[in-house]
């Protein structure tokens, strides 16, 4: 198989991410753990170790050796040995610890099913194993569980119950660049199942030569007669027919990075060259993906598929003479995957058309900005991104060496875009002067250094399209008096109740997801903060603060007579980029309701002389964050000082 430049570095890219990853979830899981599990923590630390020593393995083999061929063969196996360590993390290690996957995520599954017409199936989703994703769609699972009592005299009532059961890995599950493999191919086996897309295939089926079939050894009975064997040989190929169905729904939903996710995720478990009676290789399925997608003119979305079209033989060649035959035959009928899954009856992602939209998108990723409302095409004029666009511009984004977290600010782009849906299908408005395109050069209104900017000048700095240009994504209203409303996430960090008699936030061996916890709310959902409660939420908006306004943060009066404190320390500095987490307090005697999306605090925004760059401790937050006080440059020697004899 060749292995070029762009094959070499996106095995490093993919090692590192896998790298960057496991080490955070290490520190979730080992952050959760109480005193008393001394031999998991243990263990935890021992493959905590993996991350650092891996990252030492890649940068000093890396620059010892520039062939690109070497560098491939050393990159792959460390690539699949971080699939391995993460497999065993979540096989042995996430035992009582794992973390609940975000309501979020369900509701793109549901609204995916829906665009199928598949909406009577309820989604479930759950983390398992690290080498692959699992679905398994009942369209009754009453009579899936109680079917079998029925004999035994059990009885049986109601409608049928639908559902899909999705059990997701958890680096690549929860990513914005796998979005592909779980609302693309996983959906589909929903879709393939309820629209009969296999019998599509009865051509092919009819095509395959008993005679011939009937001489390969049947991979699942190899001892079977003849005509066992060419049965066998048909059913492997209708398994192998549902999986390339699916990778080509997942190309129709999202373009290229359908192509780099399957293609990553296949390279990472081990599966490009091997064939089974269930799949087929990795090189056949991209093989069919390239082919299908054809030339790219974009150079920068090009380099999303290069490494894997250099890495992709133009003639595909099978070790087993099965498993040949019947790459043979799918490689025989170009097209018809398309016009299967183009029957489908969900909205085709033109990726021809989006070009622009993604290059604008993967810009403001590169520059710590998660997206924006409008972009301006130039051929379509102003044009909403969808969620394809975005997964896009992340993979884009990766290729060319993006520093900014751009999977997470990714995932802040995909939760702005679902809100507008919902404010918008719920009958909220958004002013339409915001949504004008942006005018290069337009003059400011005179600020004075350290005057707080009145809603004019907010509005300004809200349009301008230069470096001092105020961001706040999603923008749903404009500036008020001095001030820019801002509105309640659905993210949240709560204190465990049990299990820790105290905190001491300067012990290095103290970790605040002992006593705290992750918590996201659907949209549909509301917050009860009880009373003398305190939370850790974070506001909707997406925050890029340019180099002279600084800002504070205010509870809104409304809330403020209710009893409710949203903010105790938040002071916004030059250059900030993130959500802000708010500090919230109950100061009643009954309990608050919280909706996500409502208005809970006022930005009050003043201009500054520019203030350098520099490094923060919360770097582009999309949601609250655990405190990091034990990471103040003082807090060693607080520790040395208390302990010190007197």
């Amino acid at each position: 198989m060749p292995f070029t430049d762009a094959t070499a570095d996106e095995f490093r890219r993919a090692a590192l991410f896998r790298s960057n990853q496991i080490q955070n979830i290490v520190d979730d899981l080992r952050g959760q753990l109480g005193r008393s599990h001394q031999y998991l923590r243990s263990a935890l630390d021992l493959v905590g170790e993996f991350p650092q020593e891996l990252e030492i393995v890649i940068e000093r083999e890396w620059q010892k050796n520039s062939n690109p061929v070497s560098r491939s063969q050393l990159l792959l196996p460390l690539l699949r040995q971080a699939n391995n360590v993460a497999d065993f993390i979540e096989s042995n290690l996430a035992h009582g610890t794992r973390m609940e996957l975000s309501e979020s995520l369900v509701d793109e599954l549901i609204r995916e099913l829906k665009e199928l017409g598949l909406s009577q199936y309820g989604v479930v989703t759950s983390h398992g194993a690290a080498n692959n994703f699992v679905t398994q769609h009942t369209p009754d699972l009453r009579d899936h569980i109680l079917g079998p009592l029925n004999p035994l005299g059990g009885t049986q009532a109601g409608a049928p119950k639908p559902f899909a059961l999705f059990k997701i890995p958890r680096i690549e599950g929860t990513g914005v660049q796998w979005r592909p493999i779980l609302l693309g191919h996983e959906v589909a086996h929903v879709a393939v199942r309820e629209k009969s897309a296999l019998q599509t295939y009865t051509v092919w089926w009819d095509q395959l030569d008993q005679k011939v079939a009937s001489t390969f050894s049947n991979p699942r009975s190899p001892t079977g007669t003849p005509y066992s064997n060419f049965r066998g040989i048909q059913a492997i190929s209708e398994s192998w027919a549902t999986e390339l169905l699916c990778d080509a729904y997942a190309l129709f939903r999202y373009g290229p990075a359908a192509i780099a996710a399957l293609a990553e995720y296949l390279t990472s478990i081990s599966a490009m060259d091997s064939s089974s009676p269930t799949h087929p290789p990795g090189v056949l399925r991209l093989r069919l993906l390239l082919d299908q997608l054809g030339t790219l003119s974009n150079p920068r979305i090009k380099r999303i598929i290069q490494p894997w079209d250099d890495q992709t033989p133009a003639s595909v060649t099978l070790s087993e003479p099965w498993a040949q035959y019947l790459a043979t035959v799918f490689l025989g009928h170009p097209g018809t995957l398309d016009a299967t899954v183009s029957g489908f009856g969900a909205h085709e992602y033109v990726h021809a058309d989006r070009n622009d939209i993604v290059e604008v998108l993967t810009n403001r990723l590169k520059l710590g900005i998660p997206g924006q409302e409008l972009v301006d095409d130039s051929r379509q004029g102003l044009v909403a991104p969808v969620d394809s666009d975005i997964v896009n511009a992340v993979w884009v984004a990766r290729v060319e060496g993006c520093q900014s977290p751009f999977d997470s600010l990714g995932k802040k782009a995909l939760e702005n875009l679902e809100f507008m849906r919902r404010w918008t299908t719920s009958g909220g408005t958004v002013p339409n002067e915001l949504h004008q395109a942006l005018t290069s050069g337009t003059p400011l209104l005179e600020e004075e250094k350290v005057a707080v900017l009145s809603s004019d000048q907010l509005t300004q700095r809200l349009r301008i399209d230069d470096e001092r240009r105020l961001f706040a994504l999603p923008l749903v209203q404009l500036p008020k008096g001095v001030g820019l409303d801002v509105r309640l996430g659905n993210r949240f960090i709560v204190f465990r109740r049990a299990g820790t008699a105290s905190f001491d936030p300067l012990d290095s061996q103290e970790d605040p997801r002992s006593i705290q916890m992750h918590l996201e709310l659907s949209w549909t959902e509301r917050f009860v903060l009880h009373p003398h409660e305190v939370v850790l939420g974070a506001t909707l908006e997406y925050l890029v603060f340019p180099s002279d306004l600084t800002g504070q943060v205010i509870t809104r009066s409304s809330y403020g007579r209710l009893g409710l404190l949203s903010a105790t320390a938040v002071q916004i500095h030059p250059r900030f980029h993130g959500c802000l987490t708010l500090e919230l307090v109950n100061l009643s005697n009954i309990p608050i309701s919280l909706t996500p999306g409502e208005r809970i605090a006022q930005l009050v925004i003043s201009s500054t002389r520019d203030v350098a760059e520099e490094e923060e401790k919360y770097s582009y937050p999309t949601g609250p964050q655990f405190s990091r006080v034990r990471e103040d440059p003082e807090a060693g020697v607080l520790r040395h000082l208390r302990g010190s004899a007197p």
